[in-house]
């Protein structure tokens, strides 16, 4: 078994029986995080946002992962007017997807 390549599980290894050790990370982003504050058209809708960002609703997790202390629950704490940290995508992949 093998998760899809837009997981956050995508760099973990699976053995026959289990899921190994977590590995974060994902070519698809660098490094760099950049503050964002949620508008209105995404006011509870982070698969949205995920879309707009990066150009798949599934990344939604993202937003969670890099807000634990702000966003408890993944939608009714995605509020406008609310200011998130989130991953900046590569370029290259972006345009790969166009």
């Amino acid at each position: 078994m093998q998760y899809r390549t837009d997981s956050h599980l995508a760099n973990t290894r699976v053995n026959s029986k289990f899921t190994e050790l977590y590995e974060p990370g994902n070519d698809m982003f660098t490094a760099d995080t950049t503050e964002l504050v949620i508008e209105d058209q995404h006011n509870r809708r982070p698969d949205l946002l995920a879309n707009q960002l990066y150009g798949n609703q599934r990344l939604w997790w993202l937003f969670m992962h890099f807000n634990p202390n702000i966003l408890k629950d993944p939608i009714m704490d995605f509020t406008a007017g609310k200011t998130i940290i989130v991953p900046v995508a590569q370029r290259s992949s972006i345009d790969m997807r166009m």
